[in-house]
């Protein structure tokens, strides 16, 4: 009775852990909400939500290539988990590696069809790879998807050549 108490605590802990690490994240306190996540991977090691979150904070923190050995290892465990295979082609993006995040988008996109940040990073990296056809058809799917004025600030300003302009996958996922 103690020891399944002491796990459902635990639980309750992780929980705890991953949810302030991701208002965290919505914050834009990097810093905080990796320790956080970190600490909550401690309590419950292996958990795919907070896997993925340390993925994405790992990026927004600079470690863009650690980042992708990161989830390509976590990808081996969870092939088929879709925020992986995105988190994974936003850091492909961000080191100018189009075709490999579009490879992983596509991915994604098999995963889970509805996933409209997979769609935009998609546009994105068809656009930076100049096909512009192919860029504004994930634009519309994304905007169809999520029919929003800031998807469509997000892709003018990006095709205006602010590049920077992934968002928080949580913000949109």
């Amino acid at each position: 009775e103690r020891n399944s108490l002491v796990g459902s605590e635990m639980c309750i802990r992780d929980r705890a852990c991953y949810e302030t690490a991701l208002s965290y994240f919505d914050q834009g306190k990097t810093n905080e909400a990796y320790a956080k996540a970190k600490e909550a991977d401690d309590l419950e090691p292996g958990s795919i939500n907070t896997v993925s979150l340390i993925g994405s904070l790992m990026d927004d923190m600079g470690q863009t290539n650690e980042a992708v050995s990161y989830l390509e290892t976590a990808l081996k465990k969870w092939p088929y988990n879709q925020n992986l295979h995105y988190n994974l082609a936003v850091c492909y993006i961000r080191l100018e590696a189009y075709e490999k995040a579009e490879d992983v988008l596509m991915k994604s996109i098999r995963i889970n069809l509805y996933h409209k940040s997979s769609h935009m990073a998609l546009a994105k990296a068809n656009f930076a790879m100049g096909r512009t056809a192919q860029s504004y058809l994930g634009f519309n799917m994304a905007l169809l998807l999520f029919p929003r004025v800031n998807y469509i600030v997000e892709f003018e300003n990006y095709i205006a050549g602010k590049k920077d302009t992934l968002s928080h996958p949580y913000k949109y996922a």
